[in-house]
């Protein structure tokens, strides 16, 4: 589980946070990762699951949910055995975007739109992270704290997600 920054490269999504979600917005991100590993040997290990994200902006004006879904496999480097180890992911994914306005006073829009949903088509990007396994000595269960960076083309832009996270590492 972890948090996100998103920059999004669709021209529709940041026209509607300009117009909609310019002030007085709360805004939650989460994402959540499930994966497993494959190692072959004390260095390097073969990674493959799946990241979840939404992206949850709200004010008075309007409410707009953005869920990310996306698939990856990569490497992971452990180059000194400590528990430090960087990998990149060949990733493949997708978004949905739902969008409900609830006032379209002042705002420049049509007054006949209410609610949208818009769906991206599947594309194939990366990503880059390095994570610290603290107990990798371990066959049991342990917490791991890491980043990364991944870029999507989607929607005629690029998705740009930098996210830290904490997770569980069962052995």
């Amino acid at each position: 589980m972890g948090t996100s920054a998103f920059a999004y490269g669709d021209e529709q999504i940041k026209e509607y946070k300009a117009l909609l979600f310019a002030e007085d917005s709360t805004r939650f991100v989460l994402n959540s990762e499930v994966s497993a590993m494959l190692f072959l040997d004390d260095y390097v290990a073969i990674n493959l699951g799946g990241i979840c994200g939404l992206d949850w902006m709200k004010n008075a004006q309007a409410n707009m949910y953005l869920i990310k879904y996306d698939i990856f496999a990569g490497l992971r480097v452990y180059p000194f055995l400590n528990g430090f180890n960087f990998g990149i992911d060949y990733v493949c994914g997708s978004y949905t975007n739902f969008l409900k306005i609830n006032s379209v006073e002042n705002l420049g829009v049509n007054s006949n739109l209410t609610s949208k949903n818009i769906t991206s088509e599947w594309s194939n990007g990366f990503r880059i992270l390095a994570e610290y396994n603290f107990l990798q000595e371990s066959w049991k269960y342990s917490p791991a704290l890491g980043c990364y960076w991944q870029n999507m083309p989607r929607n005629n832009g690029y998705d740009n997600s930098f996210s830290v996270y904490i997770k569980f590492v069962a052995r």
